[in-house]
């Protein structure tokens, strides 16, 4: 786990998996270069100025939410809207911040670097990058239904924690406006990351941050581990494909049906689970994740073999005439817009989605708006 180990040094990966994972906040005070070695202003300028660049990859926040695109957004192809910089750039003087969603999409090191994470964890890493004025917050106290990393790439952010109002919460479980008032009393613990800093934070933790008098670049990393819940999850996805499981009890009068068939019901459960773990674990370093959107991709283009830039010309000149052919285009722009990507495939499917964007502009294809 060697670029795991590069995030945690000088703590060991043991160490940080049994004290502090999904459990305990970990602040590590960094005197390398890690961050640093994964992205430069330099890069984040040169996306910032580019044309490339489109909603969703870049959202704002500001007020403790996000914002309305309408707000820093001008003409829109199908789910994607090109940027009006000049908005963007009043709003961030006014004190909202900067998010890039994905932003391994555009930069290989931090691409590669995701990549490693999440072979040597075995679960699906997302990233966002978090571009904040000076003395502005972005959320209002919240959770996250995942695992956090936090990386400061450039000045200073002050990170608040405080107490844990959920135990692993789920995107469906998260803060009610009676747990927001609980916080306004003030954290538990406060954090003042500087360059090259990392922060831990477990899911459930309850967290916001702020910066003082200068302008903060932070990466948050967002692990997904698989979960109890998600086995049940694809559990009752898997039953409804047996007809076992679709089957109805017999209509009686008194107890749920007869002993027999509900250890009946127990024992086939009880297989089919074993047999969904039997998968997970064999899927595990392959990542789930990646390979179920990467699914998604293929069925949605209709082909496997849209593997790089130039595969894009020959599918679409084959399928020129195809009736759905404009429904295929729009549904992977829908799919990219989820930032549900897999991350052996992301820099592919960007580099895709890039090329149909130019063809737009060429008039070489025609897209809904």
């Amino acid at each position: 786990m060697k670029t795991l180990e590069s995030i945690l040094n000088p703590i060991s990966v043991n160490e940080f998996l049994t004290n502090n994972w999904c459990k305990v906040p970990l602040f590590l005070a960094k005197n390398d270069t890690t961050v640093n070695n994964l992205i430069t202003m330099e890069d984040i300028g040169d996306l910032l100025d580019s044309e490339i660049l489109i909603y969703p990859f870049l959202r704002m926040v500001g007020g403790g939410a996000e914002l309305n695109r309408d707000l820093y957004t001008a003409s829109s192809i199908s789910v994607m809207q090109t940027l009006d910089r000049g908005k963007i750039l009043d709003l961030f003087n006014k004190g909202n911040t900067i998010v890039l969603q994905s932003p391994n999409l555009y930069f290989p090191k931090l691409d590669k670097f995701l990549e490693d994470i999440s072979r040597e964890l075995g679960m699906r890493v997302h990233t966002n990058i978090y571009i904040t004025p000076a003395n502005s917050k972005g959320f209002d106290p919240h959770v996250d239904p995942h695992e956090v990393f936090v990386l400061q790439v450039y000045g200073n952010k002050v990170w608040n924690l405080y107490d844990i109002p959920y135990e692993s919460p789920t995107k469906s479980i998260m803060l009610t406006n009676a747990d927001k008032e609980r916080y306004k009393s003030g954290p538990t613990h406060a954090m003042n990351l500087q360059a090259n800093d990392i922060l831990y934070v477990p899911c459930g933790v309850v967290h916001d941050a702020y910066t003082t008098d200068s302008p903060s670049i932070h990466i948050t990393l967002g692990l997904h581990p698989l979960r109890k819940i998600d086995i049940l999850e694809k559990f009752v996805k898997e039953a409804e494909q047996h007809p076992f499981f679709r089957k109805s009890f017999f209509p009686i009068q008194d107890e749920f049906d007869s002993r027999e068939s509900l250890t009946e019901l127990i024992r086939e459960s009880t297989k089919l689970i074993e047999n969904i773990v039997t998968t997970c674990n064999t899927e595990r370093n392959l990542n789930m994740e990646q390979e179920r959107y990467s699914g998604v991709f293929k069925n949605t283009l209709t082909i496997d073999s849209v593997n790089t830039v130039e595969d894009i010309n020959t599918f679409l000149q084959h399928h020129s005439k195809d009736s759905q052919h404009q429904q295929h285009v729009t549904d992977l722009m829908e799919a990219i817009e989820t930032g549900k990507l897999s991350n052996a495939t992301a820099a592919t499917m960007g580099k895709i989605k890039f090329k149909l964007k130019d063809m737009v502009k060429q008039g070489s294809l025609q897209m809904e708006h």
